[in-house]
């Protein structure tokens, strides 16, 4: 929104949740509620099977000198048994002081649902922690 309209919009994705936005006029109060701009819907994947684990890896086997913790996120079906041999789709960009955050992706949803794989998304640094 523009530093001189009252009016905000607010836009949420996650990697089980498709783009919400949320719209809300400050004018009226400052408390005013959130309300259902646009939600982009889809069909042909169950988000109720499917789950979300962060983790964190040790860096250590990379570097012994840094000890820092690698966040990711995991995505998969919940009732998914890890026996190594899951197809895994790893994704990961650190660079330019751009960070990583949750996306929406059919694209990745579909590869999941198809190939019974796990999603990887990597956090690595990108100097805009």
């Amino acid at each position: 929104s523009d530093r001189h309209e009252s009016e905000i919009f607010i836009r949420r994705e996650s990697f089980l949740s498709s783009t919400t936005i949320y719209t809300c006029d400050l004018a009226q109060s400052l408390d005013a509620s959130l309300t259902v701009f646009k939600t982009i819907g889809f069909q042909g994947v169950d988000l109720n099977a499917l789950t979300i684990k962060q983790i964190f890896v040790d860096s250590n086997g990379l570097d012994p000198s840094n000890s820092d913790k690698i966040p990711m996120f995991l995505v998969h079906r919940k009732h998914l048994q890890k026996n190594g041999q899951n197809p895994t789709y790893v994704y990961a960009y650190g660079g330019f002081s751009i960070a990583m955050t949750p996306f929406f992706s059919m694209a990745v949803l579909l590869w999941i649902h198809h190939f019974d794989g796990i999603f990887v998304g990597v956090n690595v640094r990108g100097d805009a922690e």
